[in-house]
């Protein structure tokens, strides 16, 4: 049994009999090779028939071996031995049992040396442990996985000694921790800052926290030292200064600080004593501000918040001060400054500052000084008794640290008796009360030197000033007196005077706009002529002369503010005997009334300016009686008006064809229309008559075609047109009926069109304007075509146009005189047309519903009444699959069509009377042309263009008879053109390859094939389109010589073996046809623009 180098099998068992008759798989399998040694040994520790620990022998010695700890049918556990057979020399295991190696242990004469562990399964060690003489010596460990040591540990006699973290990732420890031979922790340091340096200590004593060091300012010594008892916190001692004493110590009571004092210049005198409630909130400061060991200054906190504060000013152990807080900012500080226990300053602030003082410098507890300040502290305003009689009488105003203003109050009015303003210490005006009414009424300017300059004055006590004064510098007298007559504040009388006092001239300003409308000029004292502003306008528009007693003898007017006085008064006695009127303004007196004892006698007028008098009024006791008026310029009176004992008219009669008989009657009573009559066709007979009430129209009726019935009513409501009725054919029918709203303005016409005795159309307006007309057609009492308008526009409209009581035909106008019309064409109620027209009716667009869905799926836009595109949804995907554009003949010029379904053009194609000129397809499906087909008259295939990568054409093939490939054109190195073509037999074989290396479309090179293979380079280097070079080439392709052609006879000069010139026969020439333009021409733009 040694064939094949087979191991030789046997199996051992131990067991007693018993179990060895239950037992049916060995415990034990022992594999030997040829030369019968040892070679394996197999071993089922759990009696589950399956092999779960591996021994290997060389030389009959262990080598190795694998064990599956876990049973789970793979090993877990791999063992390497020293040649010796039984020392351990390296282990290998699968600790989380997922099949990889994740830790490593490596040994040295049978100790362990060093452990790697992988816990994060990426094959790279995560954990690696040191030992010394097989115990424990040092640990390096990356606890967050991030590839990076972050902790260090080292042990002392294998227990851990000291543990440090590197917290932050910077690659360094700040946080170390040391522990006693029992492993209890002693003491932990924290770098908090990252600076590289322990700023914390945390001292433990029998596992309890004792005491915490900080060093808060980075001097390397501790500032802060926090003491513990049984883990609570029981004082604290800082050195707020650091110079090394601790000078502030805060006291806790059941973890919480009650009481913390100070020295803070280290004296050994405590400074400051801090109070705290169980809370940790501020109770009490008590302060040595004087530095004599006693408190001079007590502070009061409620809610953490300062309250009060009490001092002791002269250490009689007395408060002298006691100021009140809201936190931070003061509200009230009393104080006895005389010391004598009473306090006599009491000070208000706002903010923190100081806004009120009062104080009592007598002691009779009132006091006898008040202060402001402004809000920086700044003294504005402060009051004094100075005779301390209760009464403050002076009152100052300060700014900028000045006296502005001193106020004396009266004490038997309250209120100021005089007030004086200084300005830079010096008195620059005076306000006195001289009625003593309490109120200001005479103030007094003064120049720099003291002289009174100016005055003003309420004189008649009502609070505001009514007099200006300004005097003589010299004389002293009165120069300028301004007065306010009307008590509105402003000056509207002006008086000039001479030096002496005399008056000159007096101005009124009778308008309230501060300007004089009316002045009088004085001579020798005496008033002699005036010219005024009646209307206020800025214009001189009344002037006139006076006699010596001040009555006017004689004025003129300006009526009209033109400039021109139009109106001419004389006076006799005070009364007026005539006047004349310029009406129009060409500087003829139209109008002349003459009185008699003030009261007018006769009018005459010349209503038309030619000079005659064409209106006469006469009148009786000064009141108008008759009024005749010539209005056509004939000479003859054509309106006659009498007028009743009022002056009210009541007859008038006017005769408007010239025939001296009255065509229009107007009759009033009480100066009221009551009636109304009209003759409008100059028959003698009154066809049109209107009644009137209270003035108002109510009613008229007219008799248009003379058969003596009424044709036309009017009714009136309120005086104004209400409604009206009309027969238009005087068929005694009424044909249209009118109503109008309160401002006459038609709102509703209902209409017979086609005098068929029914009111089938009805118009509604708004204000006047028509804004929807309805129409029934079929006399079915329903509207059956109802219009909408904007100005006379129609803007939208509805039909019935079966006359089934639903609308199926609808329009709407939109912008530029734009209207759409709608159209229900299968009548399910639902609109499935779309139709916008121009102005002028002519179809822009149409779209149509054709699959019922609600939504266009078939638009057709037109210029000219003449299709120019169409989209259509043909598949019922949501998007145009077939889009065409069209020329003026109707015809088809470019279809773009989405033949797949997935919305994205895939076919592009373009014609021209109906023939093909080219067509582009997609056929990636990613909505980007990579074909272009071009197609002669006749639609045969001519030249294909292709963009085989990306979206950039890079081929063009010219293409013969039946669609086969003649020649292919390739794209220049650059990419910018179409440099090479190669022209090909019936069979597909390139027979020359053509090439412009210059740009200019023609080649300049040429290689010639011959069964497929190159046999030749034909070159033109001088560009006269000759070649004057070639190479040739052997049966492998590889060249052979190359003649030159360098005088461009076309027969070679010489002929290169590689760089060696060689002998040429006489008279060979340079083979191939002149060179022609290459004939690939450029991409179609389509590519770019579609």
């Amino acid at each position: 049994m040694r064939a094949n180098a087979l191991f030789t099998v046997f199996a051992f068992s131990f067991a007693a009999a018993t179990a060895q008759a239950q037992q049916r798989c060995p415990a034990v399998e022992l594999l030997y090779d040829e030369l019968e040694n040892l070679a394996e040994k197999r071993l089922d520790s759990n009696k589950d028939c399956k092999h779960d620990q591996f021994v290997y022998y060389v030389e009959g010695k262990p080598e190795r071996a694998a064990i599956d700890s876990n049973h789970d049918g793979r090993a877990d556990t791999w063992t390497f031995y020293e040649k010796d057979g039984t020392t351990i020399g390296r282990q290998e295991f699968d600790i989380d049992g997922d099949g990889n190696k994740d830790r490593w242990v490596q040994y040295r004469e049978g100790k362990p040396a060093s452990q790697l562990d992988d816990r994060n399964a990426d094959g790279k060690p995560d954990s690696k442990l040191y030992y010394d003489g097989g115990i424990a010596a040092r640990l390096e460990e990356d606890t967050n996985l991030d590839g990076k040591d972050d902790r260090w540990v080292t042990y002392r006699e294998g227990e851990v000694s000291i543990v440090e973290d590197d917290t932050d990732a910077d690659g360094k420890p700040d946080t170390r921790a040391e522990f006693d031979a029992s492993g209890a922790k002693t003491v932990e340091k924290q770098d908090t800052k990252q600076d590289g340096a322990y700023d914390v200590a945390i001292h433990y004593e029998n596992g309890a926290k004792v005491r915490v060091e900080e060093d808060t300012t980075g001097t390397g010594k501790p500032d802060v030292v926090t003491h513990y008892r049984n883990g609570t916190i029981d004082r604290k001692e800082a050195d707020t200064t650091a110079d090394g004493r601790f000078d502030s110590v805060a006291y806790y009571e059941d973890g919480a600080e009650r009481r913390q004092t100070q020295d803070a210049d280290a004296d050994g005198i405590v400074d400051l004593i801090i109070y705290l409630d169980a809370s940790g909130a501020k109770q009490r400061e008590e302060l040595d501000t004087k530095k004599d060991g006693k408190t001079d200054l007590v502070r009061f906190f409620a809610d953490g918040r300062r309250v009060r504060e009490e001092e002791d000013q002269n250490a009689d152990g007395k408060s002298d001060v006691v100021t009140r807080y809201d936190g931070e900012h003061p509200l009230v500080r009393e104080a006895d400054t005389n010391l004598d226990g009473s306090k006599d300053t009491t000070i208000q602030y706002q903010d923190g500052t100081k806004v009120s003082q009062e104080e009592d410098r007598d002691g009779d507890g009132k006091a006898d000084a008040r202060y402001r300040f402004d809000s920086e502290g700044t003294l504005v305003f402060e009051e004094l008794d100075e005779d301390k009689n209760g009464h403050f009488e002076i009152a100052n105003a300060h700014a900028g640290g000045s006296l502005q203003r001193r106020t004396t109050i009266s004490r038997k009015s309250g209120k100021a008796a005089q007030i004086e303003h200084f300005e830079t210490g010096k008195l620059t005006r005076m306000e006195l009360d001289e009625s003593g009414d309490g109120s200001i009424d005479l103030w007094n300017h003064y120049a720099a030197d003291g002289t009174l300059t100016s005055q003003e004055q309420d004189s008649d006590s009502n609070g505001a000033v009514d007099t200006w004064v300004t005097l003589d510098a010299e004389t002293g007298k009165e120069r300028t007196i301004r007065r306010d007559r009307d008590g509105n504040g402003k000056p509207d009388e002006w008086q000039s005077n001479a030096p002496n006092g005399e008056t000159l001239k007096l101005e009124e300003d009778r308008d309230g706009d501060e300007k004089p409308d009316r002045t009088v000029h004085f001579e020798g004292g005496v008033a002699n002529r005036f010219q005024e502003d009646t209307n206020f306008d800025g214009r001189i528009d009344l002037r006139g002369e006076l006699d010596p007693s001040g009555q006017t003898t004689r004025e003129a007017r300006d009526t009209t503010g033109d400039g021109k006085f139009d109106v001419r008064t004389s006076y006799a006695g005070a009364q007026k005997t005539k006047e004349e009127r310029d009406t129009r303004g060409d500087g003829k007196f139209d109008v002349i009334t003459t009185f008699d004892d003030n009261e007018r006698v006769k009018q005459q007028q010349d209503t038309t300016g030619d000079g005659q008098y064409d209106s006469v009024i006469e009148f009786e006791d000064g009141l108008q009686a008759v009024q005749t008026r010539d209005t056509t310029g004939d000479g003859k009176p054509d309106v006659v008006v009498r007028f009743d004992a009022e002056e009210r008219p009541a007859r008038e009669e006017l005769d408007e064809n010239a025939d001296q008989k009255p065509d229009l009657v107007k009759v009033y009573e009480a100066g009221v229309l009551v009636r109304e009559e009209s003759d409008e066709d100059a028959d003698g007979r009154f066809e049109l008559v209107t009644a009137f009430s209270d003035g108002q129209a109510q009613s008229s009726s007219a008799d248009m075609d003379g058969d003596g019935k009424s044709d036309l009513s009017v009714t009136y409501t309120g005086g104004k047109k209400s409604r009206q009725e009309e027969d238009l054919d005087f068929d005694g029918r009424i044909d249209v009926i009118t109503l109008f709203d309160a401002e006459e303005r038609a709102t509703q016409i209902d209409e017979d069109s086609d005098r068929d005795g029914m009111l089938e159309t009805v118009t509604y307006l708004e204000a006047g304007r028509k804004v929807r007309t309805e129409k029934d057609r079929n006399a079915d009492g329903k509207a059956d075509l109802i219009a909408w308008y904007e100005g006379e526009t129609v803007v939208r409209q509805e039909q019935d146009s079966n006359f089934d009581g639903t609308v199926d035909l609808r329009s709407r106008s939109g912008k530029g005189g734009r209207s759409t019309q709608e159209a229900d064409t299968n009548g399910d109620g639902t609109t499935d047309v779309w139709i916008v027209l121009d102005s002028a009716g002519t179809v822009l667009d149409r779209r149509e519903d054709r699959s019922g869905d609600g939504k266009p799926d078939f638009k057709v836009w037109f210029e000219n009444e003449k299709p120019v595109r169409l989209e259509q949804d043909t598949k019922g995907a949501g998007c145009a699959d077939l889009k065409e554009w069209y020329d003026a003949n109707e015809k088809v010029r470019a279809r773009y069509q989405d033949t797949t379904g997935n919305c994205k053009t895939d076919l592009w194609t373009y014609l021209e009377n109906g023939v093909i000129l080219r067509q582009g397809q997609d056929t990636s499906g990613n909505g980007r042309p990579n074909t272009l087909i071009h197609y002669d008259a006749a639609g045969n295939a001519t030249a294909q263009e292709v963009a085989s990568s990306g979206s950039e054409p890079d081929k063009k093939f010219l293409l013969g008879p039946g669609g086969v490939v003649e020649a292919q054109c390739t794209l220049s190195e650059d990419g910018k053109r179409l440099n090479t073509r190669a022209n090909v037999d019936a069979n597909g074989t390139v027979v020359e390859v053509l090439t412009d290396t210059t740009g200019n479309g023609v080649a300049d090179q040429r290689i010639v094939y011959e069964g497929g293979a190159i046999v030749r380079l034909e070159v033109d280097t001088n560009e006269n389109r000759k070649p004057n070079a070639a190479i040739y080439y052997d049966a492998s392709g590889q060249p052979t010589h190359q003649d030159e052609d360098a005088d461009h006879d076309g027969v070679a000069d010489q002929r290169f073996r590689g760089q060696e010139p060689v002998d040429l026969p006489e008279g060979t020439r340079i083979p191939g046809d002149d060179f022609g333009p290459l004939g690939c021409d450029r991409f179609h733009r389509f590519w770019w623009k579609r």
